[in-house]
């Protein structure tokens, strides 16, 4: 079933096959105005995050685990849908595997209503949020720049195969891209000229990431339409710099 239309409620999708605690789970959630819709298989999962483009899949952390996350979080369609797990016992190892692994966060179980607020604080707030598609082919380190970026308050979008960044940026029409230089086979300098041919996305601001300072490359770079040229590792501040110039920008 597809939820009605609604400006003001996000929408949340919960993977449970406890059928008497997904209940309860999706009374909370709609006690604290959400929009809750609840399957109980992965396949179910999989066809309905496509089908309704939620702003939330809750996961249950026995239903699938890390590879149904992995699956969910590789599909460019869901990369701007919050996976969140949830799980009785989650020590900070296996939390760490699920948040490199792609997870917006993990809650315990059982869920505590504060936790859900707090969640739709975030999630209501990061509609209107400055995007930022973070292109990397460390799936690692684009982890922790998807962390960061969150923190400053910008909406990141992720993709490790930079063969798909032109299309995804086309899509999403990023506020910025950051973009690293090295990516496999391809140079991120012939991205960068894609990037800046194409009428749909030369005008969106490029910052780009080396781990090399180079300055035959940085000019190569500024040349090419690149608004920064930043070395690794990157300062703390970078995100603060990038969320600042946005709002400049979007003042002028």
């Amino acid at each position: 079933m597809l939820w009605l239309s609604s400006m003001f409620k996000p929408r949340v999708l919960i993977a449970e096959a406890d059928a008497s605690l997904a209940s309860s789970i999706v009374r909370q959630f709609t006690a604290t105005g959400w929009e809750a819709q609840h399957v109980m298989t992965a396949p179910e999962l999989v066809t309905a995050v496509g089908r309704q483009a939620p702003d939330v899949v809750l996961l249950d952390a026995n239903l699938g685990g890390l590879d149904l996350l992995e699956r969910l979080h590789a599909d460019r369609a869901n990369r701007q849908v919050k996976i969140v797990m949830m799980a009785v016992d989650c020590d900070a190892a296996l939390q760490a595997r699920f948040l490199a692994a792609g997870a917006f966060t993990v809650l315990a179980l059982p869920l505590r209503i504060p936790s859900i607020e707090a969640l739709k604080k975030i999630v209501l707030s990061n509609n209107n949020a400055p995007r930022v598609l973070i292109s990397d082919d460390d799936n690692l380190l684009v982890r922790v720049l998807e962390r960061a970026a969150r923190r400053e308050g910008l909406e990141p979008v992720t993709e490790t195969d930079p063969s798909q960044v032109l299309g995804l940026a086309k899509e999403v029409q990023p506020d910025v891209i950051v973009l690293d230089i090295n990516q496999g086979p391809l140079d991120g300098r012939d991205l960068l000229a894609r990037l800046k041919e194409d009428p749909e996305t030369r005008d969106i601001r490029v910052v780009m990431l080396t781990g090399v300072e180079d300055q035959l490359t940085r000019h190569d770079c500024l040349i090419l339409g690149a608004d920064d040229y930043v070395v690794k590792p990157l300062d703390p501040l970078f995100f603060v710099r990038i969320a600042r110039k946005i709002g400049e920008a979007q003042l002028n």
